[in-house]
């Protein structure tokens, strides 16, 4: 099944690890009481991936995000409730690849 719409980017190659990224509305709309609280979902969400990368990177890992999601299929896989739980962003991390050769340096 096909949950990141973007798998033909090069860095997806090989990945080792997929994770999603899921938000529970209720916990963000007690706090803002419009749709003030997906925003901040959002910029949550993309500070986690932008920690993700730093951290991979730190680790000699290849790390991707992408937000192009198929949520639906998602959900469903997860068993999540979509009027409650949605899945926001996906982070996948993987070895670097290296020229055959090794001139990678």
């Amino acid at each position: 099944m096909q949950f990141v719409r973007d798998l033909t980017m090069p860095h997806r190659n090989g990945s080792v690890n997929l994770f999603f990224m899921t938000a529970l509305l209720e916990r963000s709309m007690w706090k803002y009481k419009s749709s003030h609280a997906y925003r901040v979902l959002l910029l949550d969400a993309g500070h986690l991936g932008q920690t993700f990368h730093l951290v991979c990177t730190a680790l000699s890992l290849a790390p991707f995000t992408s937000a192009a999601l198929d949520g639906e299929a998602i959900e469903q896989e997860l068993g999540l409730d979509p009027a409650a739980e949605v899945a926001l962003y996906a982070a996948a991390t993987g070895h670097v690849s290296r020229p055959a050769d090794d001139s990678f340096t």
